[in-house]
């Protein structure tokens, strides 16, 4: 799942915190734009490894700078009100990678015939 549509999804899913990543709650999860997303994945249950990791792994091409753009985002919307969920989702798919490219199926014949020739 695209970060994007696990931030918009996950906002649903939680209620929201700008302190916490995740924590869960007799009253079910909060957190902040990025727990959430891990809620929309369905990435949380998955062991009790770092959360940080877990976003890694989610999402690999997500460095330090974009997570602390995305939490500070999500302060300003728990705290003023200044930003909405939806313009922190088009923050993200403006950094986020494209859908990758569909191969060829020729290309992939041409690789399956060099695999072949090599291995005679």
């Amino acid at each position: 799942m695209k970060l994007a549509e696990a931030i918009l999804l996950g906002d649903s899913l939680k209620k929201p915190s700008a302190s916490v990543f995740l924590y869960f709650t007799d009253d079910g999860p909060i957190g902040c734009a990025l727990g959430g997303a891990l809620i929309a994945n369905s990435v949380i249950g998955k062991g009790t490894r770092n959360i940080i990791e877990l976003i890694n792994e989610a999402w690999p091409w997500l460095v330090n700078g974009q997570r602390c753009m995305i939490s500070n985002m999500y302060m300003e919307l728990c705290n003023s009100r200044t930003v909405t969920i939806e313009q922190i989702a088009d923050y993200v798919k403006s950094i986020e990678p494209k859908e990758p490219k569909q191969k060829d199926t020729n290309d992939a014949s041409r690789e399956h015939q060099e695999v072949l020739a090599n291995s005679l």
